[in-house]
């Protein structure tokens, strides 16, 4: 990196930091309101309705293991599977996980038992709604469709790493009725549940779920950090590629 690059660096962190401290403590949602998107508000509703009509939600994280590259996704998966847990644990009928890999299915397991020891309600706890439904991409849609089918979920969170064939479970959702809300890093995943889904996140969106489902300032302090960076970015690109027009670099 030149010493161009380092400047730039170091101004977006010192920006950031000092951006989380201001947010953190002098709170000024009053004035600075986070970007509206429909698809977390529906997201929301979504779940609050299954609590309070008894009804199940499922939370799939998808395939990948959390050391490969498409390993954020499936730490946002399960971030969010935290936070629903937390709300949800204690309805009639407490949430149903199902993953493609050993390690995402042995995190939800515990993410699912702390949020029951934290409740004070560890004796209810059971390993049994945590599945591993298949360890390729087929055999774990498969094997999800089977739980959407037998669990008959109200509300599908599908987050994480999902191809083409993330179709065949919100067609299996469709035909149960339920709510299916589409979260993934794959390109191929996005285009095929464009057209799918009841509701999809677009790129970067997929990473603000835990803190658009969380009240904590802390976590929706991070949010207004994103759109910050995000106008800064687009400004210096506007800027650069003027600069460039008329010949000044």
């Amino acid at each position: 990196m030149n010493n161009f690059q380092n400047t730039l660096a170091l101004i977006l962190i010192f920006i950031a930091g000092s951006g989380y401290l201001v947010f953190v403590f002098f709170n000024p949602e009053k004035w600075i309101k986070i970007r509206a998107i429909s698809a977390f508000d529906k997201m929301r509703q979504a779940i609050g309705l299954s609590i309070e009509q008894g009804k199940r939600l499922h939370l799939s994280l998808g395939r990948s293991n959390i050391t490969e590259q498409s390993g954020a996704a499936s730490l946002v998966a399960l971030s969010t599977l935290e936070k629903v847990s937390q709300q949800s644990t204690l309805s009639d009928k407490p949430p149903v996980t199902t993953s493609g890999s050993g390690d995402l299915a042995i995190l939800s397991q515990d993410i699912i038992q702390a949020s029951y020891r934290s409740l004070g309600q560890l004796e209810r706890y059971t390993s049994d709604r945590c599945y591993l439904t298949g360890a390729t991409n087929f055999s774990y849609v498969a094997g999800t469709m089977q739980v959407i089918a037998q669990e008959d979920a109200a509300t599908q969170l599908l987050i994480g790493n999902f191809g083409p064939e993330i179709a065949l479970m919100t067609d299996a959702a469709d035909r149960k009725n339920g709510f299916s809300f589409v979260a993934t890093d794959n390109l191929q995943g996005q285009a095929t549940a464009y057209a799918c889904a009841d509701e999809l996140l677009l790129g970067e969106e997929m990473f603000a779920i835990p803190s658009f489902i969380s009240n904590e300032r802390k976590q929706r302090s991070y949010l207004h950090i994103q759109d910050i960076l995000r106008w800064i970015t687009i400004s210096v690109l506007i800027i650069g590629s003027i600069l460039k027009l008329v010949g000044v670099l």
